[in-house]
């Protein structure tokens, strides 16, 4: 167990306007003001009726929020959860341990807020990028999903009107910028393994395809979907879309040989295959592809 003299809370600072000072020392002024639960909300609810069209009254709250549900406990004796040792410095021996836990109410209940403020401020990617964040926090599935819906919505709207922190112009595409966004969610979402996930992953893609119909990620995270419930000929659609657009993307070529062989057109399968071994010979494709020819009991001429 690693030996800490000190520990520092996590902060994530997400989104917007107000005075001149930057938005991380306006999150850390708000939190040195107010440090509760309730004491937050009721300066929310205070705000917001005050100001309703300054996005701080939602985005410094809501990070208040965030920080104070991490709760630190120091302890002389063990803890369960405990991430480090409390050590004596004249002895550097271990006295204690501090365990952090989360307190998932203040995170659902920030949460619930930067929703609240994406559907105020629906041109702030950040708020949008801060909703879908906060959703992850507590494993919402449901929410990340209605977030990131929510984001592509806007941006198919008017994608020039997106903005930044403050209301900073996007420096590039704004679409890329939230396209790439989403797809982050879309791969979180796959990497929690269960059918809920999985759907909403789908969902993520095939909507953000509508708006970067050549985004070679998004093509693949929709296609995953489906090779991971065996419908391979949807599976093997999506990923031909993406051979067109990457033809020489070896994790393309490989997954569509799968399908393939799967769908009984194995000649297909070894084609690409051999192709991936000639093209890219001496490397970790190359290894793949032979593995899979040999595990897809593919006949090679001359072998």
């Amino acid at each position: 167990m690693p030996r800490l003299a000190c520990l520092c809370p996590l902060l994530v600072a997400t989104s917007l306007l107000a005075d001149s000072k930057p938005l991380r020392e306006r999150v850390d002024d708000f939190c040195d003001m107010y440090h509760s639960g309730p004491a937050i909300q009721k300066r929310h609810e205070q705000w917001a009726k005050q100001e309703p069209g300054n996005a701080d009254a939602w985005i410094l709250p809501a990070n208040a929020l965030l920080k104070a549900a991490e709760v630190v406990n120091i302890s002389a004796g063990n803890q369960k959860g405990a991430i480090a040792d409390v050590v004596d410095p004249k002895t550097q021996k271990a006295v204690g341990t501090i365990a952090g836990t989360t307190d998932l109410r203040l995170v659902r209940q920030a949460s619930a807020m930067l929703a609240d403020a994406a559907k105020k401020f629906p041109h702030r990617l950040d708020v949008h990028v801060g909703s879908m964040a906060a959703a992850q926090r507590t494993q919402d599935i449901s929410g990340v999903r209605v977030a990131a819906l929510e984001l592509l919505r806007v941006v198919a709207k008017d994608p020039k009107a997106m903005r930044w922190i403050d209301g900073a112009v996007i420096e590039g595409d704004p679409v890329a910028k939230a396209t790439g966004e989403v797809h982050s969610r879309i791969r979180w979402l796959y990497g929690l393994e269960n059918d809920e996930s999985d759907a909403a992953a789908h969902d993520c893609a095939v909507k953000a395809l509508e708006l970067a119909p050549d985004n070679i990620e998004l093509i693949n995270d929709a296609a995953i979907y489906h090779l991971y419930r065996g419908e391979w000929k949807q599976g093997r659609d999506y990923l031909l879309r993406a051979e067109k657009v990457s033809p020489r993307d070896w994790i393309v070529q490989h997954n569509i040989a799968r399908a393939s062989a799967e769908l009984g057109d194995k000649a297909d399968a070894l084609r690409r295959l051999e192709a991936i071994i000639k093209a890219a010979p001496d490397t970790n494709d190359a290894k793949a592809a032979e593995k899979s020819i040999q595990s897809l009991g593919l006949r090679r001429k001359g072998k």
